[in-house]
């Protein structure tokens, strides 16, 4: 059997973990996580590990600051009850080997593998690489997972890099792409009603103000143009008061937060998609890009910025166009350069397809990690 563990199993943009679940092993995996989820699948669960509930007694509050500062400072293993459950879980569901999400989960399980003698697999992702490991006790704690015979799982060259950066040995680090979820092609784009998709968390560091400035200055040259925000985030109210500061806002619409196939039905009717990334400290990076990679997988057009592995997954000019960070001038043009050539803009949201078809397909992303997990 196969177990994979993750923090949740129902983040709106974490469909790469349900990806796994559905794709990898189906009718042998079995499921670890914190809450959330879990119900969204048919088979064995575990829940309810090191999920935090609120004191009820002084002996409590002591008794869990107690637990949180061992847990920060000494050792980010799963504490001693939960470490057992898990045990009994892997045994009694005689799982072989188990794939746990993000860095920081697979901590956790280093001694519960070790004592049910089970293959530890880790996926990195990008917040446990780019953001946790700031903090020098996760950095600690990775070099502790380092240690072990784990393998660890990147899904870019750029992360790969980054893990090797924080001492694994690159002989432990993998490189294996996730794969997209491919929607039919998009309709030429027309110049009459072109429409800009900005697939987004909003977020600083995913520089959604800048596209829509740069949004600004195309509706200067194409009037009817309209852009779509699909995404929630801290920074929406932000972003709204920018809209309606520019005086645009019946041109772009915030959809917030939707379900992956309401994602994929507008990447088929839109011209172009924008992701203007930006290097903030202590902010994330793209570590892979998975919305700009399921656009180009419809045939859409991309522009993005030349932010993390963006580098990597796009041939500029060819398969969609890098433009510089801040840059956004050269995003409004690129994107105009777009409208005013369905031609041209078809073709590159060809290659792109193309491409993606080649390397970044669900299939292909499922094929390479059984055969690194061992369970082809």
């Amino acid at each position: 059997m196969f177990a994979i563990a993750a923090p949740s199993f129902n983040a709106p943009s974490e469909t790469f973990i349900r990806d796994h679940v559905r794709l990898i092993a189906p009718g042998r995996t079995v499921l670890i996580c914190r809450e959330g989820g879990e119900e969204l699948f048919d088979c064995p669960v575990l829940s309810g590990i090191s999920s935090w509930s609120p004191p009820r007694t002084l002996f409590d509050r002591v008794t869990n600051a107690a637990r949180q500062r061992w847990s920060r400072y000494i050792d980010r293993s799963l504490f001693f009850d939960d470490h057992c459950r898990v045990v009994d879980f892997l045994r009694s569901n005689r799982v072989e080997v188990l794939l746990a999400e993000f860095l920081n989960t697979g901590v956790q399980y280093i001694r519960a593998c070790r004592e049910a003698d089970v293959r530890l697999f880790v996926h990195a992702h990008g917040y446990d690489v780019n953001i946790l490991a700031e903090d020098w006790s996760w950095r600690r704690a990775y070099r502790r997972l380092f240690r072990t015979n784990a393998t660890i799982i990147a899904g870019s060259q750029f992360l790969r890099r980054k893990i090797i950066d924080l001492g694994a040995a690159p002989s432990q680090v993998i490189y294996s792409p996730l794969g997209v979820n491919l929607c039919r092609e998009m309709q030429p784009p027309c110049p009459a009603e072109p429409l800009i998709l900005c697939v987004s968390r909003l977020i600083l560091q995913k520089g959604v103000d800048l596209s829509i400035r740069s949004f600004s200055r195309i509706l200067l040259k194409y009037p009817n143009a309209r852009l779509e925000i699909v995404g929630d985030g801290p920074c929406r109210s932000q972003l709204e008061k920018l809209v309606a500061d520019l005086g645009i806002g019946g041109s772009v619409i915030f959809f917030g937060s939707r379900p992956h196939e309401f994602v994929l039905e507008r990447l088929g009717r839109a011209s172009a998609l924008v992701q203007h990334c930006i290097t903030l400290p202590g902010q994330g990076i793209e570590s892979f890009g998975l919305s700009v990679v399921e656009a180009m997988g419809a045939g859409l057009p991309v522009v993005v910025t030349k932010h993390g592995a963006f580098a990597e997954l796009i041939a500029d000019g060819q398969t969609g166009f890098l433009v510089g960070e801040g840059d956004i001038e050269a995003m409004t043009d690129r994107v105009v350069g777009l409208l005013a050539d369905p031609i041209r803009a078809r073709a590159i949201g060809d290659a792109a397809r193309k491409y993606v078809l080649a390397h970044f397909t669900q299939r292909h992303a499922s094929e390479r990690l059984r055969s690194v997990l061992g369970l082809t």
